[in-house]
C-alpha cells in the first residue's frame, strides 16, 4: 500500500511538474532571463555642437505561466554637451513588468512598463551638482531565439521622471529610447 502511494506520487509529481514547465507560452522551458542591454546615440545641439547619450541596463527576470515576468534592472546612463561642457552620469534601479506573447517558434513580443529610482550626477566645468528622483517607463519589443536558451532583445521605451525638485524642468528628463541587447534563458 505504501509502495503503491509513493509511485503513484512519484508519477504524479514527475507529470506535474513536465506539464508546468511547457505552460510557460512564450520561452518553452526558460524560467529566467539574463540580459544586456544599451544604446547609443548622437546628435548635435542648436548650436552645431555635439550630444552623446550611452545608456547601459543589465536585467534580471523571472518568467511565469501565461508570459509575465518580473523583472529587475540596473542602469548607467552618461550624456556629454560639448557646447557647455556638462556631462550628466545616472545610476537607476528598476522594477519592470513584462507580458510575453509567443508569435512564432522563435519570436515573442512583449508590452513592458517599470518604475524605479535615479541617482544622477551633473559636472559642468569644475561644478558639480547631484539629485535623486523617481522614474516610470513604459514600452514594448521583441525577443528572437537564436538557439532556445539565447537570443536578441529589443525594446522600446517612453521614460519620464516624477519627484523632481522644485524648479527642475521635467521636459528635460522625457526621453524615447531604443535599446538592443543580447539575452540568456535558463
Amino acid at each position: 500500500m505504501l509502495r503503491r502511494l509513493l509511485v503513484t506520487l512519484v508519477v504524479a509529481g514527475t507529470f506535474t511538474t513536465a506539464s508546468a514547465v511547457r505552460i510557460v507560452p512564450s520561452l518553452g522551458t526558460a524560467s529566467n532571463e539574463y540580459g544586456l542591454s544599451g544604446t547609443w546615440t548622437t546628435s548635435t545641439d542648436a548650436s552645431g555642437k555635439d550630444v552623446s547619450h550611452l545608456d547601459l541596463a543589465a536585467r534580471r527576470g523571472w518568467i511565469f505561466m501565461l508570459g509575465v515576468e518580473p523583472e529587475l534592472e540596473l542602469g548607467y546612463g552618461r550624456v556629454r554637451y560639448d557646447a557647455t561642457d556638462r556631462t550628466e552620469k545616472t545610476l537607476r534601479i528598476v522594477g519592470n513588468a513584462l507580458w510575453n506573447i509567443n508569435l512564432f517558434n522563435r519570436t515573442t513580443v512583449f508590452g513592458m512598463g517599470g518604475y524605479g529610482w535615479v541617482k544622477d550626477w551633473t559636472q559642468i566645468g569644475e561644478a558639480a551638482v547631484s539629485g535623486t528622483h523617481r522614474i516610470y517607463h513604459y514600452g514594448f519589443g521583441l525577443k528572437y531565439y537564436f538557439v532556445p536558451n539565447a537570443g536578441i532583445r529589443i525594446d522600446y521605451r517612453w521614460e519620464n521622471a516624477t519627484g523632481l525638485d522644485e524648479g527642475v524642468d521635467s521636459e528635460l528628463y522625457k526621453s524615447r529610447k531604443l535599446m538592443i541587447g543580447v539575452s540568456i534563458y535558463q
